[in-house]
């Protein structure tokens, strides 16, 4: 979850990066971000972020997420102010409804490409 944070907190204050890295860390423990058919979306709501950023890896071989029993393939890390809770939860509807559409046999072939996957991401969120 560093690597995504990071991506998804460029450019910020070291200060600010580390806050939203705390702040997904502690959501996760209390509720881990594994939704369903390989995916998990873990994400920060931090007030005084500028605004919605979002970091995507996909991961062929899975990841355990949070353990053995629920294995992630694709992990998008969101991180977003609180004056845009709302926006959040929209963007995230559209991740599940474009997950589920994509069956699991064609994942590889679509997304092993980064570029591939930014621009199905870029595309729905559109």
């Amino acid at each position: 979850m560093n690597v995504l944070s990071e991506g998804a907190t460029e450019g910020l204050s070291p200060v600010l990066s580390a806050k939203v890295l705390a702040h997904a860390e502690v959501r996760e423990e209390s509720v881990p971000t594994y939704l369903e058919n390989g995916l998990a979306v873990p994400h920060a709501r931090v007030a005084e972020l500028p605004g919605i950023s979002l970091m995507a890896a996909y991961l062929p071989d899975g990841v355990p997420w949070p353990d053995e029993a629920s294995m992630a393939d694709l992990v998008i890390f969101i991180a977003v102010p609180m004056s845009q809770v709302s926006d959040y939860l929209f963007i995230i509807r559209k991740i599940i409804r474009w997950h589920k559409s994509v069956p699991a046999a064609e994942r590889s072939a679509r997304w092993e490409n980064p570029a591939n996957l930014k621009a199905e991401l870029q595309s729905i969120l559109s």
